[in-house]
């Protein structure tokens, strides 16, 4: 998916201004996914899903050592309407491990990180900061959409917030 799709906040006064612009270039692409269903949520994605390992990819340094060449990103969908009702938080799930690379105008910005684009400033800060400080951590936000959604087995009521 094109990430101008995707509006996000613009700032630094996003909380005044309430502006949304399209995304500039993604900062990753894509490389692969998955869909695993399961009784249970996957907690552990390396489980049943191999990491790759990609000549080119994966074994080039982007200059900066807390900044990974390749993300993988487990995120999880329940595969039915929970119960507002029921104090059980797992059942059957949805595990989608997908794997990103850092874009090739990712790495060439960083080369130059003083006069790269804000949201490569931004992931190198994330990424510098966010294993040793959980409320930075906690800052991470990926956004996805699932072409022709409906075709899909996943639950209607998630249909709503796809793309978001």
């Amino acid at each position: 998916t094109d990430a101008s799709l995707f509006n996000l906040r613009i700032g630094p006064n996003y909380k005044r201004n309430k502006q949304k612009a399209p995304s500039a270039p993604a900062l990753y692409d894509l490389y692969s996914m998955d869909f695993l269903y399961d009784s249970t949520a996957l907690k552990n994605v390396s489980d049943k899903f191999k990491i790759p390992s990609i000549p080119g990819i994966t074994d080039v340094s982007t200059g900066h050592a807390h900044i990974p060449p390749m993300l993988v990103i487990n995120t999880w969908l329940p595969g039915e309407e929970p119960s507002v009702f029921a104090k059980n938080t797992d059942g059957d799930t949805y595990s989608i491990p997908m794997v990103f690379v850092l874009s090739k105008d990712t790495l060439e910005q960083l080369k130059d990180i003083d006069n790269a684009s804000p949201g490569v400033k931004l992931l190198s800060e994330w990424c510098r900061r966010a294993e040793s400080e959980p409320d930075f951590k906690g800052r991470f936000k990926c956004m996805g959409q699932i072409e022709d959604i409906e075709s899909t087995s996943i639950p209607k009521f998630i249909h709503g917030y796809n793309g978001k």
